[in-house]
């Protein structure tokens, strides 16, 4: 996932690291990558409870940068993902996200398996359904717009991607 980032052909980014408890040998190997690139941040959760909505909230806080792309430890983008996302979102100024597919593999990066293009059309039906149009991974936010979901609820332990997306649709955020 961090080589992906660093090898973005966008090269203004910030890559916020939250660890959230680690017992083998991440916290070492993230610490050699924020002494190489100062754009890697690294911080510690340090409230409860021990989650990844808690370890998203507090990235969103440490966040400096207009957009925000939320990734887990097993996602990895393509190299000029983030160009083609933020340049999306620079001509489509009225928008408060964006959806964007995402390839799945499973043991060979370069073979997908599968392939999820986002689901627009009645989204918010399909979430209530559970008939998931898109992941955590696929939109690109504003974070000023994001500001007004007040992040993720830390009370789901799981399915919050599914009740952020829901919340953010109810809320009438304009996305494509």
């Amino acid at each position: 996932t961090i080589h992906s980032i660093i090898n973005q052909i966008y090269t203004d980014w910030e890559l916020i690291i939250v660890d959230d408890g680690s017992t083998d040998t991440s916290i070492k190997i993230v610490e050699k990558y924020v002494q190489a690139d100062n754009r890697i941040k690294f911080y510690r959760r340090d409230m409860s409870p021990k989650n990844a909505n808690t370890c998203r909230n507090i990235g969103i806080e440490k966040a400096n940068g207009k957009y925000l792309v939320f990734l887990d430890a097993d996602d990895i983008l393509d190299a000029d993902c983030l160009k083609n996302r933020v340049e999306f979102m620079e001509n489509m100024n009225e928008l408060d996200f964006s959806v964007f597919p995402m390839a799945s593999f499973r043991s060979e990066v370069n073979r997908c398996e599968n392939v999820w293009l986002p689901i627009k059309r009645n989204a918010l039906e399909r979430f209530l359904s559970h008939d998931l149009p898109w992941t955590i991974m696929q939109p690109i936010w504003k974070k000023e717009s994001f500001s007004n979901l007040k992040g993720f609820d830390e009370k789901f332990l799981r399915m919050q991607d599914v009740e952020l997306h829901t919340r953010a649709l109810f809320s009438g955020l304009k996305f494509d």
